[in-house]
């Protein structure tokens, strides 16, 4: 059976849902992944899902205790969305929490996730706000600088192993480990793959899943949404253009099929850096925020090898018993005498 993924804006908006759905079943297809913020998921909806043969893992947005209405904007969806969390794992649906913060919020970030584990949330996610160009406009001063957040990280990472969080973990662009696994994905490092980085795609998601802005712009990711219309850049468009010459060919590909070692050739500071084999060279959507560029440097990723976060990540995943989840023999950690 085929599978796809079901995003939005808000799919469960559209009356017509379990239709569609039931008419993917019909055509021998499955969809294994529904992304949503669940504020309009009822148990009729969810049973109707179960009992057209789709089993998807639910990724829900949530924004935190006490900062979740405010970011979304609609009094009392914090409650409601915690209500049809529990809801969906009472009928046993495997849900990943998608959980953005900001500055104001970091207090919540510990007792978010303490009740996330009481709900039974199988896997959470967890990001910082993009720097979009709403956001930037609206509220500035919320953005958190990559060192303040990766040194946040440093004492969050050691308090969840110690309170044995049952949920796997990935914090966006830094760390992922599953629940019940010892093995640990550093994501910045890629020292196992350096010697074919020209092989490895600077964003393979954009590749694997193509998005689609609300103008019709096509794009890598969600983060880019505003961002490319904003900055002039054209990958081309899914309402006017030919979408399989989109997606055979042309700008967007070219970007898609972009490599990291070719990214760092094109900016020559990477070539002389001491974590030039680490260093995976970050995200593009990150990059343009920065002003860098689509071909730029993330400078999260100077922050994070630089300054000492590598190793510190590397201490923490040691003290509890964490492995490389890349596997393989060890090698030399730049400018120190301890090993991955």
């Amino acid at each position: 059976m085929a599978g796809l993924r079901i995003n939005g804006d808000e799919p469960l908006l559209n009356r017509d849902f379990l239709l569609i759905t039931d008419e993917l079943r019909k055509r021998g297809m499955i969809f294994h992944e529904l992304i949503s913020n669940i504020y309009h998921m009822t148990p009729e909806i969810a049973d109707g899902i179960l009992a057209q043969g789709h089993a998807p893992e639910i990724y829900v947005s949530f924004d935190g205790l006490g900062h979740h209405d405010w970011l979304r904007g609609i009094p009392g969806a914090e409650r409601r969305t915690l209500e049809n969390i529990a809801m969906l794992k009472s009928k046993g649906f495997f849900v990943h929490v998608h959980y953005c913060v900001w500055r104001a919020s970091l207090d919540a970030i510990r007792p978010t996730i303490l009740r996330l584990r009481e709900l039974g949330v199988d896997r959470l996610r967890i990001t910082t706000i993009e720097p979009s160009v709403r956001w930037v406009a609206d509220a500035p001063e919320q953005s958190l600088d990559p060192k303040e957040w990766l040194e946040y990280l440093c004492g969050l990472l050691p308090w969840w192993y110690e309170n044995r969080v049952d949920m796997s973990l990935d914090v966006w662009s830094y760390w992922k480990n599953d629940r019940g696994s010892r093995r640990v994905s550093i994501v910045p490092d890629m020292h196992r793959d350096c010697e074919r980085e020209d092989r490895i795609a600077a964003c393979p998601d954009g590749y694997k899943m193509p998005i689609i802005d609300c103008d019709g712009r096509i794009m890598l990711c969600l983060g880019l949404s505003g961002i490319t219309k904003a900055l002039g850049i054209d990958w081309g468009n899914a309402y006017t253009d030919d979408l399989h010459a989109l997606l055979t060919d042309g700008p967007f590909i070219r970007q898609c099929l972009c490599t990291v070692g070719k990214m760092k050739k094109q900016n020559p500071e990477c070539s002389r850096c001491e974590w030039a084999g680490h260093c995976r060279f970050g995200c593009r959507a990150e990059a343009l925020d920065q002003g860098s560029g689509i071909d730029g440097i993330d400078r999260r990723m100077c922050v994070f090898f630089r300054e000492g976060f590598y190793r510190r990540f590397l201490d923490i995943a040691a003290r509890y018993g964490l492995r490389d989840g890349q596997g393989g023999s060890p090698q030399a950690v730049p400018g120190a005498g301890k090993h991955i």
